[in-house]
């Protein structure tokens, strides 16, 4: 999509000085839903090359139109996932994982990263691990840009909070964590996002409906008797929100007044 938004800026500049950002919003909003096309909610694998030259496969589905959008490691089994049943990890991650991406990818507008985190010596995050490699907040940004496939323009004129949830372990645990980092790097191209992170163990769960549930490790930092919470990262502050995942982004993607 990168020249068709390319020929709409320039036809913008020749329109003359007295064009306003806001009608140059409003113009890439008229191309909307030529994204709509470009939709695969259905999962499928696609390999991306980084522009330092990684090459990684992940699982993919895509949504425009909801703005919804989801990443996840091919293999289920390197997520690592904390199971708090007896159940047998191998077994459940593969007949579960759909269902965990089916509920994940129901709530939004919101980019969902399923992934391994990873920690350094002293317990904070550094970065995550998908599709077999570790990757840092740049690169991580970079796949998510790629997904987007230029739609953050879009996003960019709708001038609205847009959640990142990383469904990993830690991701915002130590004095400037991974979700931290990648915030920044991601703002850069998508001016409000906003990172959705745990500060602790992430833990799943088929409640005895076949519900699925995501809650964090409930040992609380000292001081705090609420218990842990999904703390999101913009880029004015962190503010831990609520132990529900789905309750943060429903929080911070209030201003788009869909569910």
């Amino acid at each position: 999509m990168r020249k068709l938004f390319f020929i709409i800026l320039m036809a913008s500049a020749l329109w003359g000085t007295a064009q306003t950002l806001q009608q140059i919003n409003e113009e890439i909003l008229k191309y909307e839903r030529c994204f709509e096309q470009l939709s695969h909610p259905e999962p499928k694998t696609v390999n991306h090359q980084l522009s330092d030259g990684t090459n990684i496969d992940v699982v993919q589905r895509t949504d425009y139109r909801n703005k919804r959008f989801l990443q996840a490691d091919p293999d289920v089994r390197r997520l690592n996932v904390n199971i708090m049943d007896n159940q047998d990890l191998t077994q459940w991650e593969i007949q579960e994982a759909s269902r965990i991406f089916d509920d994940a990818f129901g709530v939004g507008p919101a980019f969902n990263i399923f992934a391994h985190g990873i920690s350094d010596p002293e317990g904070g995050s550094t970065g995550v691990r998908i599709g077999g490699k570790d990757l840092t907040p740049q690169q991580t940004a970079e796949l998510i840009l790629r997904t987007l496939d230029d739609y953050e323009l879009v996003l960019n004129a709708y001038d609205r909070p847009f959640p990142i949830v990383l469904h990993t372990c830690n991701s915002a645990k130590g004095s400037d964590p991974f979700a931290a980092q990648l915030q920044r790097e991601i703002s850069k191209h998508i001016k409000n996002a906003v990172v959705i992170a745990a500060d602790a163990p992430v833990y799943a769960q088929i409640d005895a409906d076949g519900n699925y549930i995501e809650t964090i490790a409930t040992v609380a930092p000292k001081g705090n008797t609420s218990g842990r919470k999904w703390i999101a990262f913009d880029s004015n502050c962190t503010k831990p929100i609520s132990p529900d995942w789905k309750k943060t982004v429903r929080t911070v993607a209030s201003a788009w007044g869909i569910q």
